[in-house]
């Protein structure tokens, strides 16, 4: 059993988020468009960016390193995650990209 000092510890270490400097008017736009699938996307990637849950996924081939969160209806957030630093950098926000396909 693990003591209250480490819980502690586990629940206050967060990730810092980041927005590339394009991403903004596409994040404010998802935001608007999805704010409860905004704020759970927020605390997701704030607390467990790593953990693969039905709405992330590690992107392939020439996005190879990049992670994808699916907001809602075809909206997407793709990142990268610096686990030292602890910090979740934002590629891209808004509609599923056709690059993808």
């Amino acid at each position: 059993m693990q003591s209250t000092k480490s819980l502690l510890a586990i629940s206050t270490d967060r990730y810092t988020l980041r927005r590339r400097k394009q991403v903004a008017a596409g994040w404010a736009r998802l935001l608007d468009r999805h704010p409860q699938g905004m704020l759970h996307c927020i605390a997701y990637l704030e607390s467990t960016p790593l953990m693969r849950k039905g709405r992330t996924k590690k992107l392939r081939g020439r996005f190879a390193g990049l992670l994808q969160y699916d907001v809602d209806e075809g909206d997407r957030i793709w990142y990268w995650v610096d686990t030292q630093a602890k910090v979740v950098t934002i590629e891209y926000a808004g509609k599923h990209p056709k690059s993808t396909e």
